[in-house]
């Protein structure tokens, strides 16, 4: 049976750091336990939070007189090489899928042991809670196959895998439920003393998603031109990263730790009658150095580890237990009500009480996916909080978010650039914003620093054989990486040729990078008599004239069929000479806008499937390409006639 937990019981049963809030999930057990393993994959961190909730209720578990209390273990996939299965009895699996139904970047080895291994888990007591998102055709594979692969070893499920579609924790909380049941009831698990030093894993010379480098941003510069509000505006930034360990590979993504906008963490701390100076203890996500001081005071907390844009339902339910205006409670238990209807009516539909997707409750999931942590509060306003850590405990975990690297460490290991498409919008009458790209753009300047760390993403890369073709299809801020993949092709001997595919809405104002890919000047219209049946062809570069360091260059580009044109690229005469001699990229840009008929890439790629084809088959000499990728380049090459 479960119990509330005997404090005075409990306070010696391990030895653990006291001086950062993360130490918490790193015990030193000196006395004779019940161990239980956790096991997390993650991408982001959301599967290592999850993992954080379960220890806490694990640790909260309350046993009989003569029990010994149960001792959970947080071990990242990363680091599973420090198991020994052989003492292992109960183990836990959290874990996410990646893009196409990959294994997070960390736990790649750790699943490969999985499938590899002959090993035999049938002492071994699991389960597994797998994470997903439903927007993806690979939903939840990760997690299946660990679940599959646990079995064939012949370890024993103490209940079933929950697949969970985003972050929903009604979901998760019931696999919790069942797991905490379980092992409420079991009397059965041996007593012993831990083996793991979860210490000795601990890596802090190496900036990572805990310990970020300070890096100094160098250049700011705009790529967009605005003379609407209906205009893009992208940014390139580059950071300072000179001694800091950081390297990475064309390809990966910088992550960045972004800042709430003051006015609105200003705001909140209005709205609860608070002064910012309360001092919390420091969230256990924190990062370093924050995570290794005991408290930190409110306004810092809300402003660098608070998400202000997703909403919990826990802060929808704490209002509704202390709003004092009856309409508002009224409101409130009607809203979070017809999220319990909506589920009745999954039941009554689908015939099981394991529900895949937050979309089960869509009346609820529909209000706070339209709202702020500020509009529900200034919805609710008759409401009295009387202490920081009761808002802070409703408010979700503020993540870092990801962005292609848009260069090549082999032109400069010491600079990291990404290319930020700055999100500005109005919603309910209200305007929005993007929370990093506008820290980038309005609030972070050049030389400040800014906490950033490096992702890996292995399957992003340009291939080993140099002389293989490589298609990039990158519309918009879809051009990052491969800007960073012709830095490189450009320093390579005897390149393949490389087909960039880019589009953007208008040529004199989004042709991001334009300096470097070609800048479109105005279309000189020569319409083409003879070009109307046309097979479509490659870019093809003619010298014309030369006028300081700056050559002039008709080609010939892929337009609808209703209409084609000659366009007149400057470009710099050097980097052409070079381009063209070795036959390194041929650009073709479409322009949404600039035109009655809309054009985007896809009618590019449609109107060049032929060529695309033949380039396919010649990769496919060098590489070998799965059944998956295959479906895709047949979604995106054949049309619905079934002509190509």
């Amino acid at each position: 049976m479960l119990r509330s937990p005997n404090t005075s019981e409990s306070s010696n049963v391990t030895t653990q750091k006291t001086t950062g809030t993360s130490d918490k999930y790193k015990p030193s057990y000196t006395v004779e336990g019940r161990q239980i393993l956790i096991v997390y994959g993650t991408e982001y961190g959301f599967s290592e939070e999850v993992s954080r909730k379960l220890f806490d209720r694990l640790s909260d578990i309350e046993i009989g007189k003569d029990e010994s209390r149960f001792q959970p273990r947080m071990v990242n996939a990363k680091d599973y090489t420090c198991i020994d299965w052989e003492q292992e009895q109960i183990c836990l699996i959290i874990i996410s899928t990646s893009g196409d139904g990959v294994p997070p970047t960390d736990a790649r080895e750790f699943c490969e042991f999985l499938t590899t291994t002959d090993t035999s888990l049938k002492h071994i007591c699991y389960s597994v809670l797998a994470l997903g998102d439903t927007n993806y055709p690979q939903f939840c594979k990760t997690g299946k196959q660990v679940d599959q692969r646990m079995s064939e070893l012949l370890a024993s499920c103490i209940t079933d895998r929950s697949d969970v579609d985003m972050e929903d924790w009604s979901v998760i909380n019931r696999w919790m439920d069942k797991v905490v049941q379980y092992l409420s009831e079991q009397s059965s698990i041996e007593t012993r003393m831990d083996y793991l030093d979860l210490s000795s894993l601990d890596d802090d010379s190496i900036p990572s998603r805990h310990n970020p480098f300070m890096a100094v941003l160098k250049v700011k510069k705009p790529l967009t031109f605005q003379t609407s509000e209906d205009d893009k505006e992208t940014i390139h930034c580059e950071f300072d990263i000179t001694d800091s360990g950081l390297s990475w590979t064309s390809g990966d993504a910088l992550g960045i730790y972004p800042e709430n906008n003051p006015s609105h963490v200003e705001n909140i701390l209005k709205m609860l009658e608070f002064d910012g100076t309360e001092k919390i203890n420091t969230p256990v996500w924190a990062y370093k150095p924050y995570s290794d001081t005991g408290d930190i005071d409110l306004y810092t907390a809300i402003l660098k580890f608070y998400d202000l844009k997703c909403i919990k339902i826990d802060l929808l339910q704490l209002l509704c237990d202390i709003v004092t205006e009856e309409r508002e409670k009224t409101e409130l238990q009607q809203l979070l009500q017809q999220g319990v209807c909506s589920i009745i009516i999954y039941l009554y539909f689908y015939k099981t009480t394991d529900f895949k997707t937050s979309k089960s409750n869509s009346f609820l999931y529909e209000y706070i996916n339209e709202r702020e942590v500020r509009d529900v509060l200034e919805n609710f306003n008759s409401f009295v909080i009387k202490t920081p850590k009761q808002f802070v405990s409703c408010l979700k975990q503020l993540q870092p978010r990801y962005y292609s690297i848009s260069s090549s460490p082999i032109v400069d290991n010491n600079t990291v650039c990404v290319t930020a498409a700055v999100v500005r919008y109005k919603l309910l009458g209200q305007p929005r914003e993007g929370v990093t790209t506008t820290y980038l753009q309005d609030r972070l300047e050049v030389r400040d620093r800014c906490p950033v760390f490096m992702s890996r993403n292995p399957d992003f890369r340009l291939p080993s054989n140099n002389n293989v073709p490589v298609i990039l299809i990158g519309p918009g801020t879809g051009i990052a990486p491969f800007r960073a993949f012709i830095q490189e092709k450009e320093k390579q001997e005897n390149p393949g040729p490389v087909y960039l595919y880019f589009g953007c809405r208008h040529r004199n104002k989004d042709f991001l990078y334009k300096e470097e890919l070609g800048k479109v000047l105005p279309w000189k219209q020569l319409l083409l008599n003879d070009y109307e049946n046309a097979n479509t062809i490659l870019v093809v570069f003619s010298l014309t004239q030369r006028q300081n360091k700056t050559i002039h260059v008709s080609c010939k580009c892929t337009l609808p069929a209703w209409k084609r044109y000659f366009i007149l690229l400057p470009i710099n005469i050097q980097k052409l000479e070079k381009w063209e001699q070795n036959g390194l990229i041929s650009l073709k840009v479409a322009f949404s806008r600039d035109q009655s008929q809309k054009v985007y890439v896809q009618d590019l790629l449609l109107k060049d499937s032929k060529l695309l084809w033949q380039l396919i088959d010649q990769i496919l000499q060098y590489s070998s390409v799965n059944s998956m990728q295959i479906d895709s380049i047949l979604y995106i090459f054949t049309p619905k006639d079934n002509t190509v």
